[in-house]
């Protein structure tokens, strides 16, 4: 739907008479108003206009869901990626702390055996 107004009564009907031609058609869902210097009323576009509208509608619609589709693929992309980085330094932290402790272990044993216990008289 789209508004008519004007401030005179004849410009108000030239208009109404403008759209009418164009193939509006005048609602009866809305009242006209007939106030001092504000004449309105609410007219229906052509089916052919309102068609063209949908699809323009339509089209606008499925771009914005198609970016929000990009959107939140590539977020929850990147949450996937810091997710497996996170994954992949633990993995690599515990392996490290295992290599050091065997490392540990190896040099205690190369310790332990260098000296016999020791031996304390009584």
């Amino acid at each position: 739907m789209e508004l008519v107004q004007a401030p005179f009564g004849h410009e108000f009907l030239q208009r109404v008479i403008d759209k009418a031609n164009a193939g509006y058609t005048v609602t009866s869902k809305k009242d006209v108003k007939h106030s001092p210097l504000d004449y309105s009323t609410w007219m229906v576009k052509p089916l052919e206009q309102q068609q063209a509208d949908i699809e323009e509608i339509k089209k606008d619609v499925k771009a914005e869901y198609v970016a929000y589709l990009e959107s939140e693929r590539e977020r929850y992309q990147q949450l996937l990626r810091q997710q497996l980085i996170r994954a992949q330094e633990e993995k690599d932290r515990k392996a490290a702390e295992q290599a050091k402790a065997k490392q540990m272990a190896e040099i205690e044993k190369e310790v332990q055996a260098c000296y016999k216990p020791l031996e304390i008289p009584e």
